[in-house]
């Protein structure tokens, strides 16, 4: 489980550097969404928040990896509660982020709603976790707080795409009112 959730992490952490660099289907993961004109979309810097939660969940994977000073009871214990629902989050995550950047939007939409459900489960075992220590805190349950904050917005901005993109018309609301709504 150690080596699954590591390797999934950085694979997701690949793909989602190459989203970008290459970047993926010709445009970055902020184009696509300028592709689909709503009122709630993100400015180009909002995105790294991203690079944020990616560095907070390597802290977590070193947790799960590198068992001092946390002990190896407590680390196994760790690994048991979270180790595969971290493993296919990152999983979920890049293959969303595959998808997202070659504009299949209704299967992205449906995979970062997964992703946000296996991160509020995340966040319910991390915060069920016992924590001893200050720095604990910080590495177990702050990666999964930011994630899940993140992943809420992507949502938000993923299902606007997708309506606009579907030509939803609001149900007669101006987009004005269905952002402040959102």
């Amino acid at each position: 489980m150690r080596i699954f959730a590591a390797v999934t992490y950085f694979l997701a952490v690949l793909i989602h550097g190459l989203a970008d660099l290459i970047p993926l289907g010709g445009v970055t993961r902020a184009g696509v969404l300028q592709q689909f004109p709503t009122l709630i979309a993100p400015t180009q810097g909002t995105w790294i928040i991203s690079g944020v939660a990616h560095f907070f969940l390597a802290g977590f994977t070193v947790m799960l990896l590198w068992p001092y000073p946390m002990g190896q009871g407590r680390q196994e214990e760790l690994l048991r509660r979270t180790g595969l629902w971290f493993g296919i989050s990152n999983i979920v995550g890049f293959l969303w982020t595959i998808l997202w950047q070659y504009q299949v939007i209704g299967i992205s939409l449906f995979l970062i709603v997964v992703h946000l459900g296996i991160l509020i489960l995340l966040y319910y075992l991390t915060h069920r976790f016992p924590v001893l220590r200050g720095w604990e805190s910080v590495w177990i349950r702050w990666p999964f707080e930011i994630s899940l904050g993140w992943i809420t917005t992507v949502t938000l901005f993923n299902l606007s795409a997708y309506l606009v993109a579907r030509g939803w018309d609001g149900i007669g609301f101006a987009g004005t009112i269905w952002a402040l709504i959102g």
